[in-house]
């Protein structure tokens, strides 16, 4: 795909989410869309046939959709996350290494029920804490 098409591509998708705009304005700067690659250090390999990653790749379709409220996370438990963000210099992307996009550093360690809402003895009911809303804040963030 060529960048316009890529571009064109991201905001059908922002469209199709959110067709009246509502979701998201100047004021609500929040992902409408998260793509999540779970154990993507698979997509880093470099064939010596080819000499860029699938990963170098994805990257640069997704950096024409800088703008649009799509946020991508590459998840992976190996602990090859030096392969996400390589030494500028050493990075395929001359965007990269001219200083004109930046790659954010790996987060390295996340722990658990990091937003998890405090059960203060006396206040917090059973009934509270079985609701969807303080579910869904235990547990590794993604």
């Amino acid at each position: 795909m060529t960048e316009d098409e890529v571009l064109e591509a991201g905001k059908k998708l922002r469209s199709f989410i959110d067709e009246r705009r509502v979701l998201f304005s100047k004021a609500n700067r929040r992902p409408l869309l998260i793509l999540a690659f779970d154990e993507a250090h698979g997509l880093t390999d470099v064939p010596e046939t080819r000499g860029w990653s699938l990963y170098s790749e994805l990257r640069r379709c997704l950096s024409e959709l800088v703008g649009l409220p799509i946020f991508t996370l590459f998840l992976s438990t190996s602990g090859k996350f030096h392969t996400f963000s390589p030494p500028t210099l050493s990075d395929y992307s001359s965007r990269v290494v001219l200083g004109a996009n930046w790659v954010l550093p790996p987060i390295t360690e996340t722990g658990f029920d990091q937003f998890a809402l405090d059960a203060k003895e006396g206040e917090i009911t059973l009934d509270r804490v079985v609701e969807d809303d303080w579910i869904c804040r235990l547990g590794r963030p993604l």
